[in-house]
């Protein structure tokens, strides 16, 4: 399938997943690697040669295997294949299994590195959830926070002088005017790894846990108006301004040594 993504989930008639409209995002819950953003002047190095890989990665276009499936749940696979060598030169192995549990789901990857030498890479997750008009929304956090939210530039480098909004305390409401103008809110130095997206008249809440990734962002589309918040949270992050370029040096990089591998799951519960 392509991308292994979860294109629905729905609890009566009420659906909680972006239908990836095209004119608007054509996905819904893309697995981000094995890069978190752009890269810096388009390319990577790795092992001193240069590399280009697309913009938060290859495994949302790719097309996985399925493995098993049943009622509740289903597991995919990606394998190195010619086309990812030519652009990250690994032999890995690319896991990504669902899971419904009463009124949510679990998304686990499990990235292997089945390659004779260190395999650095990101991962992320990057579900859309709908929330109609966003503004009726808060973002609350588990944990007290006081936490600088950054925007990238334009070319899709992270600086610290990209300053946006601050979290102080447990909640960030998403009725700041002009909030997203600047694309994506990254929270590079978040406490919590719980959050809920509770509805301002106390009518909803939407929770999501996110134990095994280092940071979270936010993003919708600018100007588009759309009804959907993508939480995303990530093990490495778009490009900083002043990185040497090299893949082992991306900042939250992770590196797998030879037949080693590890997991990252985030759930999605259905709170009110």
């Amino acid at each position: 399938t392509d991308g292994a993504q979860i294109a629905s989930f729905r609890i009566g008639e009420r659906e909680y997943i972006w239908p990836g409209t095209p004119e608007i995002w054509a996905d819904h819950t893309p697995i981000l690697f094995p890069i978190i953003g752009g890269l810096k002047d388009g390319k990577t190095n790795i092992e001193g040669r240069p590399y280009e890989i697309r913009k938060h990665g290859f495994a949302r276009y790719s097309i996985f295997e399925l493995v098993y499936a049943s009622d509740t749940a289903v597991e995919y696979r990606l394998c190195m294949s010619e086309e990812t060598y030519r652009s990250y030169p690994f032999d890995f192995v690319l896991t990504v299994k669902h899971r419904i549990f009463g009124s949510g789901f679990e998304t686990v990857y499990t990235v292997k590195n089945n390659d004779v030498r260190p395999m650095p890479y990101c991962i992320g997750g990057h579900p859309g959830i709908m929330l109609g008009n966003y503004a009726d929304w808060t973002v609350v956090f588990d944990m007290e926070e006081d936490t600088q939210l950054y925007n990238v530039s334009k070319d899709g480098i992270f600086s610290e002088k990209l300053k946006a909004e601050k979290i102080v305390g447990k909640s960030l409401a998403l009725n700041i005017p002009g909030l997203f103008d600047n694309g994506a809110l990254i929270a590079r130095d978040i406490r919590s790894k719980r959050i809920v997206f509770e509805k301002n008249d106390k009518s909803e809440a939407i929770g999501l846990e996110y134990e095994d990734f280092d940071l979270l962002a936010f993003w919708t589309p600018v100007n588009k108006n759309a009804p959907f918040v993508c939480a995303e949270p990530w093990c490495g992050m778009s490009p900083n301004d002043d990185e040497t370029g090299n893949m082992e040096d991306k900042p939250f990089v992770k590196v797998l040594g030879p037949g080693e591998s590890r997991s990252f799951a985030y759930r999605m519960n259905i709170l009110k």
